[in-house]
């Protein structure tokens, strides 16, 4: 099965790894799909093609979670800890740059989130609670930290972790 932007999937008999680019809002994103056996039923694949058509929708529910996690304000075990991990870090330069201020308070969900960079998706046909995964992160040459948003073969967030 021709799969965008992997190209021929054989079902039959799979690579371990394949990659790709996807174009998301006007953005190059690196794109993964990942197996751990040669086979996969060819309806999976089916399944995967549907979700690579319905991207800009996944990547708005992804915000969305990051969102609803920024809102728990002290309870986020996500969101606000990868702020405040950052601004504690960051140069006062950096700061400026990206939030335009010096103070954590004054950031708020929408300054958090339209900084914010998809990085990569990667697809995980195997895993049933983490078949679909959105790394997040601040641009690239102030971090390598992300935040991973991760959903199951039924499209629900199963988590929000960080990385690096």
């Amino acid at each position: 099965m021709e799969l965008e932007p992997f190209g021929y999937v054989d079902a039959d008999d799979l690579q371990e790894f394949y990659s790709g680019e996807l174009h998301i809002d006007g953005r190059i994103v690196k794109c993964e799909l990942n197996f751990t056996h040669t086979s996969i039923d060819h309806s999976e694949l089916e399944f995967i093609s549907e979700a690579l058509l319905d991207m800009a929708s996944k990547v708005e529910a992804a915000l969305d979670a990051i969102s609803d996690d920024f809102d728990l304000e002290d309870e986020s075990e996500t969101a606000r800890h990868y702020l405040l991990h950052h601004f504690e870090h960051f140069p006062d330069e950096s700061k400026l740059e990206l939030f335009g201020t010096f103070e954590l308070e004054n950031v708020d969900r929408q300054a958090f989130l339209s900084v914010l960079e998809l990085s990569r998706v990667g697809f995980y046909p195997e895993e049933e609670e983490s078949f679909l995964v959105f790394d997040f992160q601040f641009p690239a040459r102030y971090t390598n930290h992300l935040m991973a948003v991760i959903f199951n073969q039924d499209g629900y967030l199963s988590a929000i972790s960080l990385e690096n």
